[in-house]
């Protein structure tokens, strides 16, 4: 090396080991930095697939209701002709909606996205 004698030569050498030693260990220490950063991102969109997924089946519920509701409302005249009492108005009116929650619960319990 030039402006280096023969007895610092050895010396050199360790500072150059000691450096490549600590270089390798920064490059592995950003290899778990990344792979950590990576993991905590995993987890995190994991959880939310499952809140995403938990307001899809919840807008899926509301989606029929909302449906029959809506029909009710605007053909309420042409469906008041047709009933003569409560029971007509339960069986017609709340009777549809029940009985659409419940298939619905059916068919998101048998596919085993809700867990009783």
């Amino acid at each position: 090396m030039p402006g280096a004698g023969d007895d610092q030569l050895p010396y050199l050498r360790d500072i150059y080991d000691h450096v490549k030693k600590l270089s390798n260990l920064t490059d592995s220490y950003r290899d778990q930095v990344v792979g950590t950063a990576d993991s905590y991102s995993s987890v995190v969109s994991n959880q939310l697939n499952v809140v995403m997924k938990q307001l899809a089946i919840i807008s899926t519920v509301f989606l029929p209701l909302t449906f029959l509701t809506g029909s009710f409302g605007q053909n309420f005249s042409a469906l008041i002709a047709h009933m003569t009492g409560w029971p007509a108005f339960l069986i017609l009116g709340v009777g549809t909606e029940v009985v659409a929650s419940a298939w619905l619960y059916l068919v998101f319990r048998r596919r085993g996205w809700i867990r009783s």
